[in-house]
């Protein structure tokens, strides 16, 4: 792992590439520690979460001890990577079948508290966050609709006696949910260019 980032990273001496590793079927799970260290992970954690990008993926390397073959991406720079944040991105569900309502189920099952996420797929158990509003807007993700057309349905649907939170605040309030999900690979983003390029 510290080779790869040697080799082809921004270190000096690299050849300045910005490294995204994806194990199969895993997504970046196998590289942060916070979702390799079980069900019960110790108060570290948290901290670990705080280290740079490279120590983090080294670390939890050697805490799962089953990667095989290291898988990634290679692109210029970070900015390549489809940014979380952007509303005119468009979230959608990847690998097995899953569909918006399944998710908001899932992610509503401990009303609004942290819940122990448990993928059986993958193997990973990990504490989530679902946020206020995680399974409403898990709810509305088809595929199709980008996030400032989900939060706009969003608020449409608006019950609350306060105004209706704008884009930033969903955003923030969705980070972890996004986060677990994204580290999967179950829940990406794409560009809203994307299928009309393909057609």
């Amino acid at each position: 792992m510290g080779e790869l980032f040697d080799w082809l990273g921004q270190e000096p001496g690299g050849h300045g590439m910005h490294l995204a590793f994806s194990d199969v079927q895993r997504g970046r799970s196998p590289y942060l520690p916070h979702m390799v260290l079980g069900s019960k992970p110790p108060a570290i954690a948290a901290e670990l979460r705080k280290l740079p990008r490279r120590q983090q993926y080294e670390m939890a390397e050697l805490m799962i001890g089953n990667i095989i073959t290291h898988s990634l991406y290679l692109t210029q720079d970070a900015g390549c990577t489809a940014p979380y944040g952007n509303a005119e991105y468009i979230p959608f569900f990847f690998h097995e079948p899953l569909t918006g309502e399944m998710a908001a189920q899932v992610f509503a099952s401990n009303r609004g508290q942290p819940f122990m996420l448990v993928h059986h797929h993958s193997g990973v158990s990990v504490t989530v966050n679902p946020g206020k509003y995680g399974p409403q807007i898990l709810r509305l993700i088809d595929g199709q609709r980008s996030f400032g057309e989900i939060f706009d349905q969003f608020r449409a649907d608006w019950r609350g006696q306060a105004a209706a939170p704008d884009n930033t605040v969903l955003f923030a309030d969705f980070a972890a949910s996004f986060e677990a999900l994204n580290a999967l690979e179950r829940l990406l983003l794409k560009h809203p260019l994307a299928g009309a390029m393909a057609t």
